[in-house]
C-alpha cells in the first residue's frame, strides 16, 4: 500500500488536507453566508444530499447520513463516525486512523488502500466491505459484524483484534510484521524512510508521539528515540530471514557495508543539513536530517564489505585511505547543489 502520504498526514493533521476528499467545508467566505464551496458528491457524480459539519480530522460525526457519498483521499483521522450510515460509501485511500466507526453502517463500503491504524469497528456493519489493502495496525475488530462478508486481502499485525473463532489467514488476509510502516508485508527502505521521517531522533530529549504515530514506537516505552531505529533494524532483519540485525551504515540494506555505502554517504555529506532532509539510502543513519560525523563514524565502525560476520576486515591502512577519500571529497569537491 503506497502510503508515504502518511507521512504528510503526521506533519498536517489539523492544518490541511491530503486531497480535495479531505475538505468539504460550508461556511468559508466571505460572505460567511453557508454557501457549500465543495459539496460533497456521490458516487454517481450527483450533489450528495450531506447536511452537517465540516469534514476532517477529529470532527464528530455520529449518526451523520453519508450513504453513496463520494470521499476518497479523506482525512478523518479521529474523527467520531459512531452509527453514522456510510453504506456503499466510497473511502479508498482515505486516512482513518483512530476514527471510531462503533455502530456504524459500512454494508458494501470501499475501504480500499485505507489506513485503519487504531479505527474502532466495533459492532459495525461491515458486510461486503471491499477491505483490499487496508492497514489495520491495532484496528478494534473484535465485535464487528459479518466480517466474514468483507473481500480483499487488508494487511493486519498481531495487534490487529479480531472476533472469537474468526480466522484471518482462511479469509486471505495478510499477516504483516511491525517493522513494515507502509502496510505492503515488506520490511525495507520505504518503511525505515517512513519510521525516519516522522520525528528529529537524536534531539535533545526524547520525542512524545506525534497525533497517530504510536505504531513507530518499535521499543515500546512511550517514546520515539534512537532504540526504535535500532528495533527496526533487528525486526526487518529478520522479517527478511537473516540472524543479525542490519547495520548502520548499510545504506541500501545489502547486508554489507562497503563503498557504494561511502560513496552513498560522500556525495550527500552535508553537515549543517542545508540541503535536507535525508533519507536511510541517502548515508542517514540516526534520522537528524544530515549527514555528518556520526553518520560517518557509524558507517566505518561496521564497515563490513564481505558481508556481516565476514571474516576480514579491512587493515589499517585501508582505512585511513578511506577517511583520506572522504576528506579530499569535502575539500576538493565544489558542491553545485541548489537548496531541495
Amino acid at each position: 500500500m503506497r502510503k508515504l502520504a502518511l507521512l504528510v498526514v503526521l506533519a498536517t493533521l489539523l492544518t490541511s488536507s491530503v486531497a480535495r476528499g479531505a475538505g468539504y467545508q460550508t461556511t468559508v467566505g466571505p460572505p460567511y453566508n453557508g454557501t457549500i464551496l465543495y459539496p460533497i458528491l456521490d458516487i454517481y457524480g450527483a450533489t450528495h444530499p450531506y447536511i452537517g459539519p465540516h469534514l476532517g480530522p477529529l470532527v464528530n460525526l455520529s449518526h451523520a447520513y453519508l450513504p453513496y457519498a463520494s470521499l476518497p483521499y479523506a482525512n478523518l483521522m479521529f474523527a467520531d463516525l459512531a452509527y453514522a450510515n456510510l453504506g456503499a460509501a466510497n473511502l479508498s485511500n482515505s486516512y482513518l486512523g483512530g476514527a471510531n466507526f462503533y455502530g456504524a453502517n459500512l454494508y458494501g463500503a470501499n475501504l480500499y488502500d485505507t489506513s485503519l491504524e487504531n479505527t474502532n469497528f466495533n459492532n459495525a456493519n461491515l458486510a461486503y466491505a471491499n477491505l483490499d489493502e487496508a492497514g489495520l495496525w491495532g484496528a478494534n475488530l473484535s465485535s464487528a459484524e459479518y466480517l466474514g462478508f468483507t473481500y480483499g486481502s487488508p494487511y493486519y499485525y498481531a495487534n490487529t483484534r479480531f472476533p472469537t473463532g474468526f480466522n484471518p489467514l482462511a479469509q486471505g488476509w495478510i499477516p504483516t510484521p511491525f517493522c513494515n510502516m507502509s502496510a505492503d508485508a515488506d520490511c525495507d527502505l520505504e518503511d525505515i524512510n517512513m519510521l525516519l521521517a516522522v520525528t528529529d531522533w537524536t534531539g535533545g530529549s526524547p520525542s512524545p508521539f506525534a497525533l497517530g504515530a504510536d505504531k513507530f514506537d518499535l521499543f515500546v516505552d512511550g517514546i520515539l528515540n534512537s532504540l526504535d531505529i535500532t528495533a527496526w533494524l533487528i525486526y526487518a532483519s529478520d522479517r527478511n530471514g537473516f540472524t543479525t540485525p542490519y547495520l548502520r551504515g548499510d545504506t541500501d540494506l545489502d547486508r554489507n557495508v562497503d563503498l557504494a555505502d561511502y560513496n552513498a554517504l560522500a556525495t550527500n555529506f552535508d553537515p549543517s543539513g542545508t540541503y535536507g532532509p535525508y533519507q536511510w539510502q541517502h548515508g542517514n543513519s540516526d534520522g537528524d536530517d544530515d549527514i555528518d560525523l556520526s553518520d560517518y563514524n557509524a558507517l566505518t565502525s561496521n564497515f563490513q564489505p564481505l558481508g556481516y560476520g565476514a571474516a576480514a576486515v579491512p587493515e589499517p591502512s585501508s582505512l585511513v585511505l578511506f577517511v583520506a577519500a572522504l576528506l579530499g571529497v569535502m575539500v576538493a569537491t565544489p558542491d553545485t547543489r541548489r537548496p531541495r
